[in-house]
């Protein structure tokens, strides 16, 4: 988790850029769409299952107007447990992504050799999504929002800003949150998508011996619907922003 200093800093400065959220538009009732904006998608998961945690039904979604789509795995080396070695784990966690992502007929798919819980904004990593974004050309990348209370998914975020704030490649930039619910400016009804969001996410077996994903998941899932859905169905929520109000915000934030 983010170490309560940092956390601190982070509130602390994303409060401070209210008036500028406010001016440009970004705090709004949120917009609800029965399908994702069409075109080349590119997700960052920090870890192997942040991916359907967080936006598994939209990715479906994507699936379902044949949109290409790949996943960044910003971490592929893990930790060991009381069971298994660490070589044992990670191979488990990647034949797991292996079936999750053919379950959701996904062929693109990168791993960044960061270990678990060390993801950093260095400049290899830098480099190496830069070539991803260079190559892929993505027109929507989702990542995890900057206040997503994982150090790893802080880093990713940070990555992405250093990519993005030097890029000549316009795309849309979706925050998403997995421990804690990002305040969303856009809502994506995926009610008719949940069951196979469910079950896919199922069969990362190893994450949900230790967590009960399914039901946190489902708990947002279903908390997201009082914005514009009546309190019916099921949704995923994010903060949409064009890339240079991505990064201009960004910015802002790691300046203070």
């Amino acid at each position: 988790m983010i170490p309560q200093r940092v956390f601190d800093r982070l509130w602390l400065a994303f409060y401070k850029k209210y008036r500028y959220m406010k001016r440009e538009g970004i705090f709004i009732s949120p917009k609800v769409l029965k399908t994702p904006p069409s075109g080349r998608v590119l997700v960052l998961s920090p870890h192997l299952d942040d991916e359907m945690i967080a936006c598994g039904g939209s990715l479906l979604k994507h699936r379902q107007q044949n949109d290409e789509i790949m996943v960044v795995f910003m971490t592929s080396d893990y930790h060991s447990n009381a069971r298994m070695s660490a070589l044992l784990v990670t191979e488990r966690r990647q034949k797991e992504a292996k079936g999750v992502m053919e379950s959701m007929d996904i062929h693109h798919i990168r791993y960044l050799k960061s270990k678990d819980g060390a993801l950093k904004p260095t400049d290899k990593n830098i480099d190496d999504l830069r070539n991803i974004i260079k190559e892929y050309r993505p027109s929507i990348v989702y990542h995890p929002w900057f206040m997503d209370n994982h150090l790893d998914h802080l880093a990713t975020s940070e990555i992405l800003f250093n990519v993005s704030d030097t890029s000549s490649i316009d795309y849309l930039c979706y925050g998403y949150g997995v421990w804690g619910i990002v305040i969303p400016n856009v809502i994506i009804d995926i009610s008719d998508v949940f069951d196979d969001k469910r079950r896919i996410l199922s069969l990362y077996a190893s994450q949900i011996e230790k967590i009960n994903y399914i039901r946190t998941m489902e708990g947002q899932a279903m908390a997201l619907t009082q914005m514009g859905m009546k309190g019916e169905g099921y949704a995923e929520g994010f903060m949409a922003l064009e890339r240079k109000k991505y990064c201009q915000l960004m910015r802002e934030v790691l300046s203070n």
